[in-house]
């Protein structure tokens, strides 16, 4: 198993895209303040009790998301650099249940009448545990990230 692991990859990178019938400035507002996002997030979906913390003012740089609860462990996301209305980056610190770090980044493009988002999460995974449920992480993460995006078409078409 440990000969497997150290062949498979150091880290991971999953995109998932949606286009949405919705101006890109409001989905780009819309989406950098956190707490709107217990509207669309699948993650607050798989907790809704879990207790959810903001800091800083929404939307802007350094504001935070912390959460803590059994399914969805504990840790924090902050926007650490936006590029208006284009771009969103964010760090997300897992505590709980396993000690980690991921970047994430969300990205808006205006395409015709629509805007299509794009949602990119990486990090990089452990020797050897890690590396051997890579695979299955990618796929994982993968089908929230879509999840997340389809409800966030729903609620911006809805705001529209």
């Amino acid at each position: 198993m440990l000969g497997i692991a150290g062949t498979m990859p150091k880290s991971y990178v999953v995109e998932r895209s949606i286009e949405i019938h919705a101006i890109q400035d409001d989905v780009f507002d819309w989406v950098a303040d956190f707490s709107k996002w217990k509207q669309w997030s699948p993650w607050f979906e798989y907790e809704p009790n879990a207790t959810y913390q903001y800091s800083g003012e929404m939307g802007m740089k350094d504001s935070s998301i912390r959460w803590d609860g059994k399914i969805v462990g504990r840790g924090t996301m902050t926007l650490d650099k936006i590029e208006p209305h284009h771009h969103l980056f964010m760090t997300l610190m897992f505590e709980t249940p396993h000690r980690t770090k991921a970047q994430a980044v969300l990205a808006f493009e205006p395409v015709g009448e629509q805007t299509k988002v794009t949602w990119t999460n990486q990090g990089d995974l452990e020797y050897p545990m890690g590396r051997l449920f890579g695979p299955f992480l990618k796929d994982m993460i993968g089908k929230d990230i879509l999840k997340g995006l389809e409800k966030l078409k729903v609620h911006a078409e809805k705001r529209e």
